[in-house]
């Protein structure tokens, strides 16, 4: 840096304080804040002025204020009238900003002017010049600064433009699944891209590529769970975190993000640029789809472009507004069909509405049902099962707890869902298991999972209306690794649990003394 010498005379009337405004747009701009600070040393120099605070903006843009820290707090200590200094030097106009209305420029300068404190632009030919034909130079100057910025953004959109034609990726994160590639002038990957690096070489372009397996797997299982399971985007996200699947950077993954990976065309193989636009520090909108840039298979595609086209498909399916009457109609349509109703098959009917579109309007499934019309017992079995379920639960829980202590033992709840730990050494998990139809006959099978930290389950095995326990089983948890448990269909079937078979619970707890 440039500075005065220490052993030259100091001028002898350094009458005037000043202080000093510096900004840089990028790291990579000519105007370096250091290049800056010694012209205006120099200039103060040379006048007999002391610097005596210095306000600096580093990487912000000259378009308005906003952001622009240093300078709004030039502002505030001027108006204020805290500013301890007589003048302001600037290196040039464009430094004070790049206003796309030059009376903003002008209006933050007379604000300073009004406060008895000149701006001064040492580098520009008028910096010590009052007259007139100054005040339209820099008047002109200020024009030039803001029309910079729009030859500037125009050339840079062209730019962009021509390169996303060319199948290669325009800034942002590469997305969940996805990575970005530098690739040389003839299109040889050069270096994958860590997120926030930029690439090496001015000249390399970046294209994006797969992830590894167990993302390309995720982001397979988000649309199946969309199109198949219809699910929608926050149930979506809550499955992934449950199950300790990490969303992008390894975040937990939230709706918007599952939407992004439903959505954004990159994950069928396309590059499009311009669907939003924010041009000069404006309002950012979104452009009709005459406006986008695209290139379709530029990309590596991580779904089939015919899974993906079925996702927006079923996207502005799920947006369309449906009446009551509409929704109602086409539970009596899907009753018609198959002589029964449930959520899935709502869900299956293709197009139709999620199962949540008819709870959002209606309260429950079960409401719909009544107010289509659909009053027989099949409309509500899955309703009222998951209802009758709870209750039994919670009684088996508490004659569970009954049989225990009038037996002398001791029964505490135990962390879990309807667990209880028996005289404290066994943690005893009471589960009704459904009966479900397979086939022509019916199936029981339990979750193990949500067993998980019982030593013992008892198993009450529904009948087909799953309202009345038809008999119980002990199951010992140690005894079974996989993920169902499938209970007898028959006394005399060959399933190892027959033998820990009863018809009631008040003949079971001998067999769980430790």
């Amino acid at each position: 840096m440039v500075r005065s010498p220490i052993n030259l005379p100091i001028e002898p009337l350094a009458s005037k304080r000043a202080a000093t405004y510096v900004r840089m747009s990028t790291e990579r701009q000519n105007y370096s804040l250091q290049h800056q600070r010694v012209a205006i040393e120099a200039y103060a120099h040379r006048r007999g002025l002391s610097i005596v605070r210095t306000y600096e903006d580093s990487g912000k843009s000259g378009l308005n204020v906003e952001g622009r820290a240093g300078l709004l707090s030039l502002l505030e200590d001027v108006s204020s009238g805290s500013a301890n200094f007589d003048m302001i030097l600037v290196y040039d106009v464009s430094r004070w900003g790049r206003f796309q209305d030059a009376d903003e420029s002008a209006y933050y300068e007379f604000v300073c002017r009004r406060a008895g404190i000149d701006v001064v632009y040492c580098a520009e030919p008028f910096a010590d010049d009052d007259s007139p034909m100054a005040a339209i130079l820099k008047i002109l100057k200020r024009l030039m600064a803001g029309e910079y910025s729009r030859e500037l953004s125009t050339r840079v959109f062209a730019a962009q433009s021509n390169y996303t034609l060319m199948g290669f990726k325009q800034g942002g994160a590469a997305g969940y699944g996805l990575r970005r590639i530098a690739v040389d002038q003839a299109g040889k990957p050069r270096a994958e891209l860590r997120a926030g690096e930029r690439k090496a070489v001015q000249t390399d372009r970046v294209v994006l590529g797969l992830g590894s397996d167990d993302e390309v797997m995720v982001v397979n299982a988000i649309y199946d769970w969309y199109l198949r399971l219809k699910l929608g985007d926050k149930r979506i996200a809550t499955m992934l975190n449950a199950a300790g699947a990490l969303g992008e950077a390894g975040k937990p993954w939230t709706k918007n993000t599952v939407r992004s990976v439903l959505t954004n065309e990159k994950y069928a193989g396309h590059a499009v640029y311009n669907r939003r636009s924010s041009k000069l520090k404006k309002r950012t909108v979104k452009n009709p789809p005459d406006m986008w840039i695209r290139r379709d298979g530029a990309f590596p595609a991580l779904v089939a472009k015919m899974i993906f086209a079925s996702a927006q498909a079923e996207r502005s399916e799920r947006r369309r507004r449906y009446s009551d009457a509409e929704l109602l109609d086409i539970l009596r349509e899907v009753h018609a069909e198959h002589g029964k109703i449930s959520a899935l098959l709502i869900s299956t009917r293709a197009p139709a509405p999620t199962p949540q579109t008819f709870k959002y309007h209606f309260g429950t499934l079960a409401n719909a049902y009544a107010l289509a019309g659909l009053d027989t017992p099949e409309a509500f079995s899955y309703v009222e099962s998951r209802r009758a379920l709870r209750k039994i639960r919670i009684a088996l829980v508490a004659q569970a707890r009954e049989l225990i202590l009038a037996a002398g033992g001791t029964a505490t709840v135990a962390a879990g869902k309807d667990m209880l730990r028996v005289n404290d050494s066994i943690i005893l998990k009471i589960a009704a298991v459904r009966c479900q139809k397979e086939g022509a006959g019916n199936r029981w099978r339990l979750r193990a999972s949500l067993a998980a930290g019982a030593d013992f389950t008892i198993a009450a095995k529904l009948d087909p209306s799953n309202r009345h326990a038809l008999e119980f089983y002990l199951v010992s948890m140690a005894d079974h690794k996989g993920k169902w448990i499938p209970l007898p269909a028959h006394p005399d079937s060959p399933n190892p649990l027959n033998a820990r078979r009863h018809s009631n619970m008040n003949d079971m707890f001998g067999a769980l003394q430790p």
